[in-house]
């Protein structure tokens, strides 16, 4: 589960901002839930919303990464 996205937020950002520790949390539950077919998870399934929260968070906390990133390189 370390994409592209995860490699950057985590080298970019810190606990401190807002979201940051929710994402490692998510993160971990997902790649659990793909490590172990789904036997991690009631009945072997991930709600939805669950799902699509992560995703919300993570292109929250990309964006906020690249801008960042970009900012400190000038």
């Amino acid at each position: 589960m370390k994409t592209t996205k995860y490699k950057t937020i985590i080298s970019v950002l810190t606990p401190a901002c807002e979201g940051f520790g929710k994402y490692l949390e998510m993160s971990k539950r997902i790649e659990l839930f793909i490590e172990t077919g789904g036997a991690s998870e009631k009945e072997g399934m991930m709600e939805e919303g669950y799902i699509a929260e992560f995703a919300v968070l993570q292109e929250k906390l990309y964006k906020l990464a690249l801008e960042k990133k970009k900012n400190e390189s000038c």
